[in-house]
């Protein structure tokens, strides 16, 4: 699939590179713009429609806590509870009591309130008082009811319950009642009866009733497998299964369709309240169809530009055919400039590269003659080292033989840094082998100057195998040797490098050495900057001056890449150096 790739056309490549980088990334872009805006539409509307089902549900929450407070001013009136706890007698004065008192008490609470409350009834233990009023019953009626058995069973003292009553009107709402039951007892704790204060299912779930366009609520009464709703003809998701799944989990939303259902517990009452926003993926839809009408038009830009390449890919092949007939019948032979555009450019450029490639191939084949005069003279010139190699090593087995180890480590040195100056053909090293060469250097000079010199090396491990052309610190830290001690008794020379500006190494030598004056440090930096004169003769000391060395960081590197010194006259010497970074390759 590679080769096939990389063997195939320009126009072929162009093709795939804008399939892959533009086409692709914007579908991708796309669809992933499209899933995350539709999930933030989704969680906006179960936002929006869990706030407005708090809102309902708070509404719900403040008419029943009015019922229990009305049931609470019922339950706990001293007047009442001492009229339950004593006999009834017809011509005293409990008829009188029962009249203006207790009667008024229980109708009073239906009216004064905020919303309307259907019936209070007040269900005596005490059976000398007669049923009346409409208001005022026996507790005996209550107890063939299943409610009041498991009630006054339990611990509780006030309950709720819901069951079927006449239906209120024809919109469909099925007609029940909710009663809150509130248990009266004495100061003693005797068991008095039950005040009940009944609530209509219109009047509690007044949400139920109002008008709206997109979003519809309900309620879910579990116990009475009722399901009520504020449009008969909208919820048809309401199975079984799905009512058990809602009452299990109490609270959560789902998708039905394209219809989105959000339903909260009311635990108070064993309820499920709910609201469904219709049409809830209408904007995701609208969106989606966005999305593709945005590929659409990528698919016709890269049919457009497909056209666009083609065209100009057949010039292109006009002036390859033109290119290959000029190689074919020789390279003098140069191509029309009868074109403005691009492709003239391309042409002109290719004439020159012509008149280029002759001008190379003649001087290759000087270089190539001059080459072979050097290789011969450099074969010639192979025995006198080797022969000096040879006396060295018989130097250094004798010290060793003799037990003179320092000065036979010092012969071998000697050696090597004599291999590295003559035998090594190519101009350049590593900054490694460079560091190597140093150390046998230093460990000569501390023959002369023994624990009085101080040669420390502070390089970054990344940085030894850099390439750089050789022979450029040991003179420099001989120089540093040379001229920083004079009346000294010790001298530390310190070489470290740090890459600078992401492309160059920087090396330096430092010294604590006598130091210049500063006439003497803008002499030479002005004579490091200043022009080569590569014409002129060397001169003796060529290879180890610092002249030298800027000629040669000039010649192989370019005129930015020069010597750098800072020199305080008693204090010490830096020496700095750049070369560009790149690592060894052979």
């Amino acid at each position: 699939m590679k080769a096939q790739l990389m063997n195939g056309s320009i126009k072929r490549k162009i093709m795939i590179a804008f399939a892959a980088l533009v086409l692709l990334p914007i579908t991708v872009l796309c669809s992933y713009f499209y899933y995350q805006t539709n999930q933030y539409i989704q969680s906006q509307i179960v936002s929006n429609s869990s706030i407005a089902l708090s809102q309902a549900k708070a509404n719900v929450v403040n008419k029943m806590n009015i019922v229990t407070s009305a049931s609470d001013h019922i339950a706990f009136n001293d007047t009442l509870r001492n009229f339950l706890s004593e006999e009834f007698i017809v011509n005293g004065d409990s008829m009188d009591m029962y009249r203006e008192k207790i009667v008024p008490l229980l109708k009073y609470g239906t009216y004064f309130n905020q919303f309307n409350i259907h019936n209070i009834a007040l269900y005596v233990s005490n059976v000398t008082i007669p049923e009346g009023y409409g208001v005022v019953w026996h507790i005996s009626a209550l107890r063939s009811q299943e409610w009041y058995q498991k009630f006054m069973q339990s611990d509780m003292t006030t309950q709720w319950w819901s069951h079927e009553g006449v239906p209120i009107d024809h919109s469909g709402i099925v007609g029940a009642i909710y009663t809150y039951a509130h248990k009266i007892h004495s100061m003693d704790g005797e068991f008095l009866g039950i005040v009940a204060v009944d609530i209509l299912q219109k009047d509690l779930f007044s949400f139920l009733t109002g008008a709206s366009e997109e979003a519809y609520t309900f309620v879910l009464d579990p116990s009475r497998g009722a399901f009520m709703q504020q449009r008969s003809d909208i919820f048809r998701w309401h199975s079984d299964k799905r009512q058990a799944e809602m009452t299990q989990s109490l609270q959560g939303s789902f998708r039905y369709e394209d219809s989105i259902v959000v339903y909260s517990d009311l635990p108070a009452l064993d309820v499920l309240l709910g609201i469904m926003v219709e049409s809830a993926y209408g904007a995701s839809f609208k969106l989606f169809a966005a999305t593709l009408a945005i590929i659409g038009v990528c698919i016709i830009s890269i049919l457009l530009f497909y056209k666009v390449i083609k065209m100009l890919f057949t010039l292109f092949k006009k002036s390859i055919s033109a290119m290959d007939h000029a190689i074919d019948t020789g390279l003098p032979l140069q191509l029309p400039l009868d074109r403005k555009d691009e492709f003239g450019v391309i042409a002109d450029k290719f004439n020159t590269l012509l008149l280029k490639i002759q001008h190379l191939m003649r001087e290759m084949v000087q270089k190539e003659l001059l080459h072979k005069d050097t290789q011969l003279k450099a074969l010639q010139y192979q025995i006198n080292p080797h022969f000096i190699y040879n006396t060295i090593d018989i130097f250094s087995a004798k010290m060793e033989l003799a037990g003179q180890y320092d000065v036979s480590e010092a012969f071998s040195d000697f050696g090597k840094i004599l291999r590295y100056t003559i035998d090594d053909p190519t101009m350049y090293t590593t900054l490694e082998c460079e560091i190597d060469h140093l150390s046998r250097y230093a460990n000569l000079q501390k023959m002369k100057y023994g624990d009085r010199l101080r040669v420390l090396v502070d390089i970054p491990d990344e940085l030894l195998s850099a390439c750089m052309i050789t022979f450029i610190l040991q003179p420099l830290v001989e120089n540093s040797i040379k001229h920083g001690f004079g009346d000294r008794d010790k001298l530390e020379v310190v070489i470290e490098a740090k890459l600078i500006e992401r492309r160059n190494i920087q090396i330096t030598i430092s010294d604590n050495g006598n130091g210049m004056r500063h006439e003497q440090v803008d002499a030479l930096n002005t004579l490091f900057i200043g022009p080569s004169n590569r014409q002129k003769a060397p001169e003796q000391s060529v290879g180890i001056g610092l002249r030298n060395i800027n000629e040669r960081l000039k010649l192989f590197y370019g005129d930015h890449y020069h010597l750098t010194m800072e020199s305080k006259l008693g204090t010490g010497t830096v020496t700095s150096i750049k070369i560009p970074w790149r690592e060894k390759e052979w």
